[in-house]
């Protein structure tokens, strides 16, 4: 089918069309390859944090609006619906936005020559890590910023409005505000249309650059969201940070070698054959535009500070995805095309194996049923310390878990158990009242809290 015709066919026999039902196997396929990864659960850190704050109904954060309104939703939909974990309401998330990027991918591929090798090469680097099933906020503003690469193509066959690039940048913004530190290459784009631009496409951008504003009047005026939003002095690395986190101070040899494993992990060869298609196509449109998001995103990952240390290697993946599509570029038109994409996908390899399915643990991650016999009306339940347990029956992975029984005022019991997916089982918890030494006006502090809640609740 012709590409510039295809938009004149009408809409069922577009639906039919061949290309329409190719991008729908490779969505449906990339979904079902992510969501047979993805992790068993979370480790600790940003991770718990963030699975927390979405069980416990948070809507927005300030630096990842939409990439938590999206696992809030999705949470809203499979956890409170079906009774899903919310880890995996929120894997879903990831790999949804896998699937979106898979697809652009192809449909960015399919039509160039050697595309089938691309389409593979831009699949095979770290940025892939993200779609697994992560918990983190990094998935949805990666797949945003796969359509803006996306965007730029079609931008320059003369298919879309200019004006489509600073909307996909204010998209990407509002998933995630490190697409701030893009804006750059977004100028280049400006500079390489700038007839356009500045002719009758100025009120688009003037309309975009307002939409990506509206970020701070969400977060910041009308006060949406919780926790920080972009933290410049993030950029530096404080004294007081690194009397607790091993990164050392701002290129001394511990900051090059957190920063060296962020690039291999990110780019590991990818990086190389993007600049040198940077330098030998530099006066190709398209070309400056992404080499100037990986030249962005390369000083984005060499002054921003991790505050995790080694486990923020999610935040600095964030030239992968431009890097792997410059250097795919580069790549299929060597001569020695078949021998680069090996060293390519033997060099992806190194970082997936290690990492995707140990996270997975496919022995232990289907559902078991959990009935709790004797669920008290007067305490709460809490499940692994983390989930509070409203109804008698709840669903879980297999493995080890721990139930906690609080009430104000007693000590808290606990009650361990060990499940297997497809098990249903039944447990009882400890309901005894042992009272915590206190005073008596405390105690009598808490029973008027009581009272209180269980007037509203009336």
């Amino acid at each position: 089918m012709n590409p510039e015709t295809s938009h004149q066919q009408k809409p069922h026999q577009r639906i039919l069309s061949k290309p329409f039902l190719i991008a729908s196997g490779v969505f449906i396929l990339s979904l079902l390859w992510f969501w047979f990864w993805r992790p068993y659960g979370y480790y600790g850190g940003d991770s718990e944090f963030l699975d927390r704050q979405v069980n416990n109904g948070l809507w927005f954060r300030k630096r990842e609006v939409l990439a938590v309104a999206a696992m809030q939703l999705s949470r809203q939909i499979f956890t409170l619906q079906f009774d899903w974990p919310v880890s995996w309401s929120i894997s879903m998330v990831s790999c949804l936005a896998g699937s979106v990027s898979v697809t652009l991918a192809w449909l960015l591929c399919r039509n160039e020559d050697r595309g089938a090798l691309r389409f593979i090469l831009i699949l095979t680097s770290g940025y892939m890590l993200l779609y697994h099933g992560s918990v983190e906020s990094y998935a949805l503003p990666t797949a945003a910023l796969m359509f803006w690469i996306y965007a730029i193509h079609q931008v320059d066959r003369g298919r879309w409005h200019t004006s489509v690039l600073p909307f996909s940048f204010a998209l990407m913004a509002w998933c995630h505000l490190m697409a701030l530190f893009l804006f750059p290459s977004l100028l280049v784009s400006a500079w390489v249309y700038r007839e356009r631009v500045l002719g009758k496409d100025l009120k688009h951008w003037i309309l975009a650059g307002l939409a990506t504003f509206g970020i701070y009047i969400f977060t910041v005026t009308l006060r949406f969201g919780s926790g920080q939003g972009v933290a410049l002095g993030d950029l530096f690395f404080k004294s007081d940070r690194i009397e607790t986190q091993e990164v050392g101070t701002f290129l001394s040899f511990e900051h090059l070698r957190i920063k060296s494993y962020f690039l291999w992990l990110g780019t590991h060869v990818t990086v190389v054959f993007a600049l040198a298609a940077l330098w030998n196509e530099r006066t190709n449109r398209v070309v400056l535009q992404i080499g100037g998001m990986v030249i962005a995103a390369l000083i984005f990952l060499i002054f921003f500070h991790p505050d995790c240390g080694y486990k923020d290697w999610d935040l600095f993946l964030l030239p992968s995805l431009p890097a792997a599509v410059l250097g795919s570029r580069w790549v299929v038109q060597s001569k020695w095309r078949h021998l680069f994409a090996t060293i390519w996908i033997l060099a992806f390899l190194t970082l997936w194996f290690p990492r995707i399915p140990v996270w997975a643990r496919l022995s232990e991650r289907g559902l078991a049923k959990v009935e709790i016999t004797n669920h008290p009306m007067d305490r709460q339940v809490r499940f692994d310390g983390r989930y509070l347990v409203r109804n008698q029956v709840f669903y879980t992975q297999g493995g080890e878990h721990k139930l906690e029984v609080r009430k104000r005022g007693y000590k808290t019991y606990y009650k361990h158990f060990e499940v297997s997916p497809g098990d249903s089982i039944q447990v009882e918890v400890p309901i005894v009242n042992e009272e915590v030494p206190m005073s008596e006006e405390i105690r009598k502090i808490l029973e008027e809290i009581e009272e209180e809640k269980r007037d509203e609740g009336q």
